[in-house]
């Protein structure tokens, strides 16, 4: 796919003098970038199938190594949680509530949460 993104840089080179100048310069860059990405999903692969719990975690279906690595670095020690709804609402993934008097209603999920988590987990 990335290759196909070149050769259609290219083909529009016919078009535009210019193109092909600015080709000639973004392709070794693009080419880099290409393969220092693929480099470092090898390694964050590799990370991820040496831990157990990352493991664990990539068993839920849509769960892969990328987003079992983020919910580990977000989360950090799984102890200091009392209860596992406390992880939702440190995630910020509960519903807001209000209570006063005889009212008691759930709202919006909260403001604050994380974004790295949000981007992760909620589709």
């Amino acid at each position: 796919m990335r290759q196909d993104f070149r050769d259609q840089l290219a083909q529009a080179g016919a078009v535009d003098p210019v193109i092909p100048v600015m080709v000639e310069m973004f392709n070794p860059i693009h080419t880099a970038l290409c393969a220092a990405t693929e480099a470092m999903d090898d390694e964050l692969r590799t990370i991820a199938r040496q831990s157990n719990l990352a493991g664990r975690l990539m068993t839920v279906p849509g769960v892969g190594p990328i987003v079992a690595l983020a919910y580990i670095a977000t989360l950090g020690d799984a102890a200091r949680f009392k209860k596992s709804k406390d992880v939702g609402a440190f995630l910020g993934l509960t519903p807001r509530r209000y209570q006063s008097g005889d009212m008691d209603w759930s709202g919006r999920h909260h403001q604050a949460a994380r974004p790295t988590s949000e981007r992760t987990t909620i589709p």
